[in-house]
């Protein structure tokens, strides 16, 4: 589970007065299914067969010039502003918002 929805879930939970120890118990058989949950997706990953290229020609593939490992700087601003704007907009939107929604677990 995600950690917000763990939350939510022990929020619930107190609410209706359950004792730690259930609640415990709650959450390490949810981490137990979660465990098995990739162990098995991931078994069933590495059955699949890897692509063969479609190209031959390395060159074709490779068309970019080769900077020297080093990342240009527009690809660097632009990672920048994206990741900034995925942080920033739903905290702009909040304050948009007309309705002032109160959250129990902050």
């Amino acid at each position: 589970m995600t950690n917000a929805y763990i939350m939510v879930v022990i929020a619930f939970l107190k609410a209706l007065c359950v004792s730690p120890s259930v609640l415990a118990a709650g959450v390490a058989a949810d981490n137990v299914i979660c465990a098995i949950y990739f162990v098995v997706l991931f078994a069933l990953g590495s059955r699949i067969a890897p692509e063969t290229p479609t190209s031959t020609n390395d060159y074709e593939m490779n068309s970019e010039p080769d900077s020297g490992g080093k990342i240009p700087v527009l690809q660097i601003a632009t990672a920048l502003a994206v990741s900034f704007l995925i942080l920033r907009l739903p905290v702009i939107s909040r304050k948009l918002d007309k309705f002032k929604g109160e959250s129990q677990l902050e």
